[in-house]
């Protein structure tokens, strides 16, 4: 991700801790829990939920979704994951 289309503190973690790819998708929760646990070990300043998805919003090929999976429910994004652990 380019710094034009996300904010510091949000572009080093996005470059650090996803992928971005038209068949990727993620939870909200996941992303937004990933991102401010990764801002508070850097000592980064952190964002609200709404900010994070405010700009998660404007990026370009990333977009909000609602997944629906057997019972389940939950609001994610489309076009960013996070990269696999090993």
């Amino acid at each position: 991700m380019s710094e034009k289309t996300l904010t510091h503190p949000l572009a080093k973690w996005a470059a650090e801790r996803c992928d971005l790819a038209q068949s990727a998708e993620a939870l909200a929760v996941d992303l937004f829990e990933d991102f401010a646990e990764w801002a508070f070990k850097r000592g980064a300043p952190s964002l609200t939920p709404h900010k994070f998805g405010s700009i998660l919003h404007s990026t370009p090929g990333v977009t909000a979704t609602t997944f629906r999976r057997n019972e389940f429910h939950g609001r994610g994004w489309r076009g960013i994951e996070l990269k696999a652990t090993k």
